[in-house]
């Protein structure tokens, strides 16, 4: 099982041109062009995430960014690539105009009211895995990470109150110095209307996951439930059994969403199967993440949650308590400021029978970020 990916993206583009020069509704398209910049100082107080002789430092980042796309009743197509360049204070061998970069595009056509296709690619680097695990938060030293990511869904209406999707996905993670890990997988979903406040679905899933010349597949069949409880409360879940090389497991994931007049209000839960960075092979991440965001005033909002993960390996296992904290400023449409604070704890061993390693890491970000008016 493996994904052709040039031809698959020749085949993109060709599909891309075919919709453009054939689309009824050029009419009606609106482009869109849009710019920004992000000056960003990070105080970081564990730079290599260690866990005996933490180094201090002072990042001054600086992130452009560019974004391009197109929009009409049937096809819409977006586009944007940032890039960060940094300079510290302390340790300026790590000074870099391309200290990380990502990139992402869009697209989505409806070809009838029935009939609906999208299709999302990114591609992100960073100096750290820790900065592209975002589910799990795992930090694994600072050694740099790539992750290019596809993904495409078709959705097919087959009446008032059902619809069939597919949505395969590959995925590809290196890190420097590590074995790489590919992930494909493709998931089959029936979802029905219930009734005026909830949503049924049965889905099927596949999973290749491909490391250091090795391959180990799962197969999960979930059952779910949505229901919006209120106009402004919001209730899912997913379960079902994992059958994998490993044995037989388990998938689930649950939250609920509460708004009020100026905020929202989340906990949310998950147990899967997948891969971070740093890490051979598949692993089992579970965790519980809880937010609250609040509005203050206008233009002032704040933002807060903690987060707890377990992440199981191949002879690895690590426990990760977060905290976030961010109040951002709106001055006007055009630019805005925030200030931020993350602390991260993390309890692990890695290797069969190894110490435990715990590692605490701060850091405190001040950003400033002007954007054009079409942004």
């Amino acid at each position: 099982m493996s994904i052709p990916f040039l031809p698959a993206a020749r085949a993109g583009l060709a599909l891309v041109i075919v919709i453009l020069l054939t689309d009824p509704s050029t009419a009606q398209q609106r482009f869109e062009l849009g710019a920004s910049v992000a000056a960003t100082e990070v105080y970081d107080d564990n730079l290599f995430f260690s866990a005996d002789a933490p180094e201090q430092d002072n990042v001054w980042r600086l992130s452009p960014r560019l974004t391009l796309g197109r929009r009409s009743p049937r096809f819409t197509v977006r586009g944007q690539y940032r890039l960060d360049a940094e300079s510290y204070r302390r340790h300026p061998e790590l000074d870099t105009a391309l200290a990380g970069q990502d990139a992402s595009l869009e697209m989505t056509w409806t070809p009838s009211k029935r009939l609906a296709l999208s299709t999302t690619a990114s591609y992100a680097e960073a100096q750290a895995p820790g900065m592209l695990n975002l589910l799990s938060g795992l930090e694994l030293g600072r050694h740099r990470a790539r992750r290019l990511y596809a993904r495409q869904l078709l959705t097919r209406q087959l009446g008032g109150r059902s619809q069939v999707s597919i949505e395969p996905s590959f995925t590809h993670e290196v890190v420097e110095g590590l074995p790489r890990n590919d992930t494909e997988a493709v998931v089959l979903r029936l979802e029905k209307r219930l009734g005026a406040l909830d949503r049924g679905h049965v889905s099927y899933s596949a999973r290749r996951f491909d490391f250091d010349g090795d391959a180990v597949f799962s197969h999960v069949v979930a059952l779910g439930w949505t229901r919006e409880i209120t106009p402004l409360d919001h209730f899912e879940v997913e379960a079902g059994p994992r059958l994998s090389d490993h044995g037989l497991g388990t998938e689930a994931s649950a939250s609920i969403r509460h708004r009020f007049a100026r905020g929202e209000a989340a906990l949310a839960y998950v147990h899967t199967q997948t891969t971070v960075l740093g890490e051979a092979g598949p692993v089992i991440t579970k965790g519980v993440t809880a937010t609250l965001s609040r509005q203050l005033f206008e233009s002032l909002t704040l933002a807060a949650g903690p987060s707890f993960n377990r992440v199981e390996g191949r002879g690895s296992e690590f426990e990760i308590y977060r905290l976030d904290v961010e109040v951002a400023w709106r001055l006007n449409r055009r630019l805005s400021l925030s200030a931020s604070h993350q602390f991260n704890f993390q309890s692990g061993v890695t290797g069969l029978g190894g110490p435990t390693v715990e590692i605490a890491h701060n850091t405190f970000v001040l950003r400033a970020v002007a954007a054009s008016s079409g942004n």
